[in-house]
């Protein structure tokens, strides 16, 4: 079985084909997926080699599912989001505003270095973005 990785919007990658990627041999899951404001990256499983044989500079392929789980691992940027400041607000409130290692007060609270101060002191309201999922054989 052969992995595909796609770079970029897959409308544009792909065309109309992808609106049905079964079609096309392919299949693509939304756990395998990795989408941040500036960068999207899909991975998918190649079903029927004869079907999907595109040619394509924003796509690369992979023969062992090793090599995939190694990509996305090298693809993954860790970014720190502040999903909801009111429970952010109450944990440092209700932990008595305590100092954290880390959180540097001329830096904005949104900056990637507090944001990620306050996530590993198991603050709330701060979540990682969303890596996608390992494959197994």
């Amino acid at each position: 079985m052969k992995y595909i990785k796609i770079k970029g919007d897959l409308l544009k990658v792909l065309g109309e084909s992808i609106r049905k990627p079964l079609t096309i041999g392919i299949e693509l899951l939304p756990q395998h997926q990795m989408i941040d404001k500036d960068k999207t990256v899909s991975y998918g499983t190649i079903l029927d080699e004869n079907k999907f044989n595109i040619e394509h500079e924003a796509i690369t392929y992979f023969e062992t599912v090793e090599e995939l789980n190694a990509d996305i691992d090298a693809e993954y940027d860790i970014i720190y989001i502040l999903k909801d400041v009111n429970e952010l607000t109450l944990d440092i409130q209700l932990s008595g505003n305590p100092e954290i290692v880390g959180y540097n007060k001329d830096l904005a609270l949104t900056s990637q270095e507090n944001l990620k101060a306050l996530y590993d002191a198991n603050m709330g309201g701060i979540v990682l973005n969303k890596k996608a999922e390992y494959f197994v054989e």
